[in-house]
């Protein structure tokens, strides 16, 4: 809101409201038509004209932004952030409540926008009329076919209500780094205990070291970071917003404090953590001295509650028939043995839910192709939202297939030893610092690190994989470019070729495992 084009913009406003009629016109950056802290801003300007017309000429290349048919969008300015021209218009007799908002996008390569710019004016453009709504007002045009099957369920911040952003050090080639020791020598130039050294989710499949005390990071987080620390902890990571114009995949897991850029560094879409449990005691030998949070839930025996609102809870218990236990998973694991025959045969089945079951069937919903198709529109807004089922049956398959992919993408799955790739050219292990090197040979599904030695068995369509804003198995040896990789993380790097290739199956199997959407 600090941006100069936002205050002129407001000066304008100003002066013709005196006035009582006039036209406004600006090219600016465009990211007060869509950004959430601007809906307060497009709301006002909405009362004050009469009408409003957007021409967004995108080339955010930021997002990544692509024309429609697939082809580049370049920006009309030597510059990364989209730009729009937009005319605003007051008519002093106009007896409008709210202006009409009237919307045209222009997608392509620089010459084509100049080129479409110099043969048209406001009078013969395409204009497409759009309805700027609360909460928002967006001054884009969106398909809000399901936003009412959408806006129904449940925010995953408010039925997990204690979440915030990760952690931002402000300086992460310092006080962040892969070798311990390093992280030891800092904290003991500057005189700190050894218990500030904490592992820390920084990228997917990356976990390094970090000086977790006030003295060197800037945003520490400790009212939500306190959780992870007290223990080997589930959390889901997710983003508020999504920038990119790609399909959505801004959702991953953690056990530990976590980066800010764990499963995203693009604009806008800083990572926060929602941890599964909170720990309401003070615990000695621990980071921080611990206040209660005021839960409706009783502690367990591991002293601790679930982060789940109470309301989400009952309406949960309410579909699925079973009582809610405040530790734990019921349907995670098989069931117990088959009874014998002489007690009645059949199968017992547990007669209740924990947490981790919420959250492995959570994670398995925001991993269905067709919930993130079907919401695309939506996700790209706020927190993802959590359809609810009343099949037990459906509700008992996500779960396992949830905590199979946690399981994976926590690097703690005994799949991930059934390697599918090979690593057996000798050589030095190094990624030079320059070359280009990751390179990925399509022809011979080969990821090389030098010259000589690669990764063999690796699909394309895994090589390619995104989760959030990063190409997975490319990121990973990217940012280990100048170092030789120990044996350590060469059998690392095929676990995660092992998870993803795993995670693609196992999404497909949550599509195969939902009948429809919405789901009932």
């Amino acid at each position: 809101m600090q941006n100069d084009y936002a205050k002129f913009i407001r000066f304008g406003q100003w002066r013709i409201e005196q006035t009582g009629s006039g036209v406004l016109a600006f090219i600016t950056d465009n990211s007060y038509l869509d950004g959430l802290i601007f809906r307060g801003m497009r709301q006002q300007l909405m009362q004050t004209f009469t009408d409003i017309y957007v021409l967004d000429l995108h080339g955010n290349s930021k997002r990544g932004e692509i024309a429609p048919d697939g082809g580049k969008d370049e920006n009309v300015f030597d510059i990364t952030q989209g730009v729009s021209i937009v005319f605003f218009i007051k008519v002093s007799d106009s007896d409008q409540d709210v202006a009409t908002v009237y919307h045209y996008d222009l997608y392509g390569k620089r010459t084509d926008k100049y080129s479409w710019l110099n043969q048209h004016n406001i009078s013969d453009s395409d204009w497409q009329i759009i309805n700027p709504t609360s909460p928002y007002y967006f001054f884009v045009s969106r398909n809000v076919d399901f936003e009412r099957e959408y806006i129904d369920l449940s925010r995953i911040n408010d039925a997990m209500p204690i979440n915030s952003a990760s952690i931002v050090t402000g300086q992460d080639r310092t006080v962040i780094s892969i070798d311990s020791d390093d992280i030891k020598n800092l904290a003991e130039a500057g005189s700190i205990e050894a218990k500030y050294i904490q592992p820390i989710r920084y990228r997917l499949f990356d976990t390094r070291y970090v000086l977790y005390h006030k003295d060197y990071v800037t945003r520490m987080r400790t009212d939500v970071m306190q959780h992870m620390v007290a223990g080997s902890e589930l959390a889901l990571i997710c983003t508020r917003q999504q920038s990119q114009d790609t399909g959505w995949s801004l959702v991953g897991v953690s056990d530990m404090l976590t980066e800010s850029c764990y499963i995203s560094n693009k604009t806008r879409e800083i990572n926060y953590l929602i941890p599964l449990y909170v720990y309401p005691e003070k615990k000695t030998g621990q980071l921080f001295e611990l206040d209660d949070d005021g839960s409706d839930f009783p502690l367990s025996e591991k002293g601790r509650r679930p982060n789940l609102s109470k309301a989400f809870v009952d309406e949960m218990v309410a579909k699925l028939g079973l009582k809610f236990e405040t530790e734990g998973s019921a349907w995670a694991t098989p069931p117990p043995s088959p009874l014998p025959a002489s007690q009645g045969g059949g199968t017992a089945q547990p007669n209740w839910f924990g947490p981790e079951d919420v959250f492995y069937y959570a994670y398995a919903v925001f991993h269905s192709p067709t919930y993130r198709e079907r919401y695309a529109e939506f996700l790209k807004i706020d927190f993802p939202r959590l359809p609810l089922t009343s099949d037990l049956g459906l509700f008992k398959v996500l779960v396992k297939l949830g905590a199979e992919l946690v399981g994976l993408h926590l690097m703690t799955s005994p799949k991930l030893s059934n390697y599918i790739t090979t690593f057996e050219v000798d050589g030095d292990n190094t990624i030079p610092a320059r070359g280009g090197y990751p390179k990925y040979d399509e022809k011979h599904e080969r990821v090389s690190i030098n010259k000589t030695q690669y990764f063999g068995g690796v699909p394309d369509h895994i090589w390619t994989f995104h989760i959030g804003g990063y190409q997975v198995l490319h990121k990973w040896l990217k940012d280990r470019r100048g170092r030789e990789l120990s044996y350590d993380d060469l059998t690392h790097y095929q676990q995660i070729v092992v998870a993803l290739s795993e995670t693609d199956r196992i999404m497909t199997a949550i599509d195969d495992a939902i009948p429809a959407f919405p789901i009932e």
